[in-house]
């Protein structure tokens, strides 16, 4: 499995939303579904009524007031019910909060027990993400991340290398330069975690600066990486330095 974008809990902690680069994986009731990105055309926080409240809390309702009408039971009794009834048709008509994944054709609905604010900063990562995937870019730039690290902030929505507080910056690079920085910095790790960046969706500075220790300029970016700018993740490692998306 290719390395996980953004981590989210929803009603417990086996059910969750992971988004990679490519799919969002969904979590629920025990069963595991993969959607891949390029099919989803919007997922959602909605409002679903419930059938079965509904149904059931109408015709009690109804049979109750029927009864009621016709002298049966106790006219006390009779009330009560009619009253417990109606809480159940209401408990349908106001409904519960869930996802709403649309697809091509069809949707696919997930029923919340609660709405945690986790979910909608995913919503808002993925939909600002997921409009991204819509254009061809070129020119993209690369930061290797720390797998420990990045696995720490998964349920971040930008993501903070270590040496960030120190140096006011994270170190990107071109395609060109990526193999020779892991080379240089990374060789003797397991293998690192290759964020491919869209420039154009940063929303922290991005400067071209001079290193005189290689003697050539690189990206660096003067913020935390929104998640929302990257468009690709990968294992990186010494034996896998193919398959990048090159400028």
């Amino acid at each position: 499995m290719d390395p996980i974008l953004f981590l989210c809990l929803l009603n417990s902690k086996n059910d969750q939303l992971i988004l990679t680069h490519d799919k969002l994986i969904v979590i629920f009731k025990g069963k595991s579904q993969v959607f891949y990105r390029g099919n989803i055309i919007k997922l959602i926080l909605t409002k679903k009524k419930l059938i079965v409240p509904l149904v059931i809390g109408g015709i009690g309702a109804c049979m109750s007031i029927t009864a009621m009408s016709m002298g049966w039971y106790y006219r006390q009794l009779n009330l009560i019910i009619i009253f417990l009834f109606l809480g159940v048709l209401y408990y349908g008509f106001i409904g519960r909060d869930a996802l709403e994944l649309f697809e091509k054709g069809h949707s696919n609905i997930f029923l919340l027990k609660k709405t945690l604010p986790s979910i909608q900063k995913f919503l808002s990562v993925f939909n600002s993400s997921q409009a991204h995937l819509q254009h061809s870019y070129q020119n993209f730039i690369y930061h290797l991340a720390d797998p420990k690290e990045w696995e720490n902030q998964l349920t971040d929505d930008h993501f903070t290398p270590k040496n960030y507080k120190n140096e006011g910056f994270v170190h990107a690079s071109s395609a060109t330069q990526v193999q020779e920085t892991h080379q240089k910095y990374y060789r003797d790790k397991e293998a690192m975690i290759l964020v491919t960046i869209v420039p154009e969706f940063l929303t922290g500075p991005l400067k071209y600066e001079y290193n005189s220790s290689r003697n050539e300029t690189f990206p660096h970016i003067y913020a935390p990486i929104n998640k929302t700018a990257i468009i690709r993740l990968q294992y990186y490692s010494s034996e896998n330095t193919t398959n990048l998306f090159i400028e």
